[in-house]
């Protein structure tokens, strides 16, 4: 392990730290992330430690479910333009971008066909179908490891002002919304693939969910936990099953020039879970799994959208080869058989890295703070804030030690 030592002035040091201080006290924004408050606070007495096992997790589940915040962000494509073309454009154009900004944990592109009414048997109150333009063609879920990442990415420029300005290219209207904590985790992935691209191996689904207006979001939330997870994960052809529980819509969030962001509130979701099942036929198990009056009381509504292809452009904190050149760009390099393509130290040259993950900067922060706490008691001002000592002179100049990988 090597060690490198720089030398820094006592008042660089403190601006590291007080401005470590200002950026950890800073509540979020919608475009810094969600409201800064637990989900322990918002919905108390959820319980998730009968469904959330971790002694039993597949590695894929172990790394998706180290995520502090998730982000759905779901889009309806323009319609002036093609759908191959809209499907191109995000997933070799926009998200080539979004894999670009610092912060991100994961981001996955689940590109959608239209909702499918006839998979379950009707049940009396609950919806299945709705109209062609309420459907989204696609969702982009974006995993962050602590707030401060998604801090980082919500302020960072690529995000205020590129992303900004490329969604008027991709969609008409979007909609964002967040789940903090265990409010969304991966229960189930007997498939175990990190790093999904292209075309789907096996039937996968995203099944959209609205409660009922006379029960309560913890309500509603409970009985997902409680009784629909667990029914459906417990199924022997269900290979993968990640649930999420939505916070309340904020449609001044995200403001991208010329996209709609509105979203009627008696069309939003509060929950929805992305499933893959052995076969398309076994979906039809779903509904059978538990008492139907628990639907009804709970659900008014089920969509379930046929995911045609899935595209992981960041995973554990690091762009894929699809996220830093393009799925076309990946497919040649591939059929080539251009292993050097694929070289770390190569990207590297050619890409700008993004910031290390959360857990390296909190460490060199430590770093810092154990430093600072040294030199306290050398020169015995307990008592003294590293604030208090800026006008000192009798340390002009601190060495402090950061070890790096």
């Amino acid at each position: 392990m090597a060690v490198a030592v720089r030398i820094v002035t006592v008042t660089t040091l403190i601006a590291v730290l007080n401005s470590f201080k200002t950026n950890h006290m800073k509540l979020a924004s919608i475009q810094q992330g969600p409201a800064n408050k637990s989900a322990n606070n918002m919905f108390r007495g959820i319980e998730f430690s009968n469904i959330i096992k971790t002694d039993t997790m597949e590695r894929n589940q172990i790394t998706e479910n180290k995520a502090a915040f998730t982000a759905t962000a779901f889009g309806w494509f323009r319609k002036d333009v093609p759908l191959t073309v809209s499907h191109q454009y995000w997933r070799d154009i926009h998200g080539v971008l979004a894999a670009r900004i610092p912060g991100l944990y994961q981001y996955r592109q689940l590109h959608l066909s239209p909702a499918k009414s006839d998979i379950y048997d009707n049940i009396s109150g609950i919806s299945f179908d709705l109209p062609k333009e309420d459907q989204p063609n696609g969702i982009a879920q974006l995993l962050f490891l602590a707030q401060e990442d998604v801090q980082t990415f919500g302020s960072h420029p690529f995000v205020t002002k590129h992303i900004f300005e490329d969604e008027q290219y991709l969609v008409e209207r979007n909609a964002t919304q967040w789940s903090s904590g265990k409010m969304a985790a991966t229960i189930k992935d007997v498939i175990n693939a990190a790093k999904p691209q292209g075309s789907v191996s096996h039937p996968s689904l995203v099944i959209a969910l609205k409660k009922k207006k006379d029960i309560s979001a913890a309500s509603f939330q409970q009985f997902i936990i409680d009784i629909l997870v667990p029914a459906w994960s417990g199924l022997k052809n269900v290979l993968r099953l990640r649930y999420h529980l939505l916070d309340p819509y904020d449609d001044q969030a995200w403001q991208s020039p010329n996209v709609k962001h509105d979203w009627a509130a008696e069309k939003q979701y509060q929950a929805w879970i992305e499933l893959v099942v052995k076969e398309e036929r076994n979906a039809k198990e779903l509904l059978t799994a538990f008492k139907k009056d628990g639907l009804q009381k709970h659900i008014s509504a089920i969509h379930t959208y046929p995911v045609f292809e899935k595209y992981t452009l960041m995973y554990n904190g690091q762009p894929t080869d699809i996220g830093y050149r393009g799925y076309p760009a990946t497919q040649i390099i591939k059929k080539a058989g251009a292993v050097n393509q694929q070289q770390q130290e190569l990207l590297a040259a050619l890409y700008e890295q993004p910031h290390p993950p959360e857990a390296i900067k909190q460490r060199n922060i430590q770093n810092v703070k154990i430093f600072c706490g040294f030199w306290k008691k050398k020169i015995s001002l307990n008592g003294w804030s590293c604030g208090q000592r800026r006008a000192l002179i009798i340390i002009p100049i601190i060495p402090v030690c950061f070890l790096k990988k």
